[in-house]
């Protein structure tokens, strides 16, 4: 296990290093919704309650990981050769080749960006200041989040918070399970081996249950404690069982999903394996990937409403991903129309506040505790946006089932993880389903 002795840096400086970055972005939903995604905080998280663990493997259930609720980025374990091309030239761009793609932060070949926490990597400032700034692109985080990382999965299951100051680790949280293996705030910033922990030098069976129990709040695994290397973390029996323990059943919600009868569009709840080659051609078309086809969210095409994509004004992708120049077009070719695109891929998130009130949609929004100048704002968001699904009220449920958030949408999960066991998309909608929209966009909802 090593961490990054070269980090140093205040929260202060972090905060003002993301925070103060310009971003040239109209007021749209796209800030919104990644206010959303990210401000589900650590801290937030870990107030919540654990679930039981009885369908873990046993001989891993002897600790409990997800102690933040943070998903495992299954794309990172995919050994070069099987990602795609695209995804191979975003990681390429961040400095990755398939022998950097294949350590995971093990030994002197590690690519340099895993001693990053996410912030740092919001542009290539503080790397050019600790002279590591080996990137081809600007803002190297918002191509992790292409490529399907979030701040939480990336700091947690890449970085496992090394790149944090001591600092950092209090402010969020987060220094308890590090106090558990012996850390301080010395020895945290030290470069002599002399003051780590003696559990730094261990190996995983030779820690105790408690340090275990840290050791996997950080999302260590055996494997990647112990530096095993990629082919040995690849028959990882966590990573390989499929069972996260708070990905589960939510309970009977009782909800009714869209209130204005659209169609879910079973076409694209569909794992990207599993479609046609035409299909996958077309869904290139508009920037997708196997990563962001699997998650929802990734793809920038769907922070954008349909109407929006007649053309590539909204749109802010660099060339890593090729995009038609009518993308509206390509996504009536998938089975797409108005409706069908802006509840169940887009959530209204791209409208205007004043849009939400003429198509009388801004109810659901105000049940979330949205406001008009929240909406309008970089910087608001309501509580619920925070939240995770278990803990929104009946009535939040409600209004993001009105606006055709599942469970799982909501929480930001990969279609691999919940296909199989979605309760709506087992089940027949209470109208009579349309299986593929007309070519012709309807209206939106009245």
């Amino acid at each position: 296990m090593r961490r990054n002795d070269e980090k140093t840096q205040t929260f202060s400086e972090q905060y003002y290093l993301t925070h103060n970055t310009c971003r040239v972005l109209t007021i749209n939903k796209v800030t919104r919704e990644e206010k959303r995604m990210m401000t589900k905080t650590i801290s937030l998280l870990s107030l919540l309650s654990l679930l039981v663990l009885s369908s873990v493997p046993t001989s891993i259930a002897e600790v409990i990981y997800g102690r933040f609720n943070i998903s495992i980025p299954y794309h990172r374990y995919q050994l070069w050769n099987d990602l795609d091309t695209n995804y191979q030239q975003m990681a390429n761009s961040l400095g990755y080749d398939k022998d950097k793609w294949e350590v995971l932060y093990t030994n002197e070949i590690t690519n340099q960006i895993e001693l990053f926490s996410y912030f740092d990597l919001a542009t290539t400032e503080y790397l050019v200041k600790q002279e590591k700034n080996i990137f081809s692109v600007e803002s190297p985080n918002q191509v992790l989040k292409r490529m399907g990382f979030t701040e939480n999965s990336w700091n947690c299951w890449t970085n496992h918070y090394y790149g944090y100051s001591w600092d950092d680790l209090r402010v969020d949280e987060i220094a308890s399970p590090y106090e558990s293996l012996g850390w301080n705030q010395r020895a945290w910033h030290s470069e002599d081996e002399d003051d780590y922990p003696e559990s730094y030098f261990k190996a995983w069976d030779e820690l105790n249950n408690d340090e275990k129990q840290a050791a996997a709040t950080m999302c260590y695994v055996p494997e990647t404690w112990n530096e095993e290397g990629f082919d040995s973390l690849m028959k990882s029996e966590y990573l390989t069982s499929g069972v996260e323990p708070w990905i589960t059943q939510y309970g009977n919600d009782n909800l009714i999903y869209s209130q204005w009868e659209i169609s879910m569009p079973r076409y694209r709840f569909v794992s990207w394996k599993n479609l046609s080659v035409e299909e996958r051609n077309l869904a290139s078309q508009v920037g997708y990937t196997a990563v962001s086809w699997d998650k929802f969210f990734i793809n920038e095409i769907e922070m954008v409403s349909f109407g929006d994509l007649k053309d590539t004004e909204y749109l802010t992708q660099d060339d890593i991903i090729s995009i038609s120049d009518s993308p509206n077009n390509v996504l009536t070719e998938l089975g797409f129309d108005e409706n069908s695109w802006d509840c169940w891929m887009n959530h209204f998130l791209g409208y205007r506040w004043e849009d939400l009130v003429q198509y009388e949609i801004v109810d659901s929004y105000e049940a979330l505790g949205w406001t008009q100048n929240m909406w309008e704002s970089i910087d608001e968001s309501p509580a619920s946006s925070s939240k995770a699904w278990r803990v929104l009220s009946d009535g939040e449920k409600q209004a993001a089932a009105n606006l055709c958030y599942l469970p799982e949408t909501w929480d930001g999960q990969s279609l691999l993880q919940y296909l199989a066991n979605s309760k709506y998309i087992a089940s027949n909608e209470p109208w009579v389903p349309t299986a593929v929209p007309s070519n012709r966009p309807s209206n939106r909802p009245t």
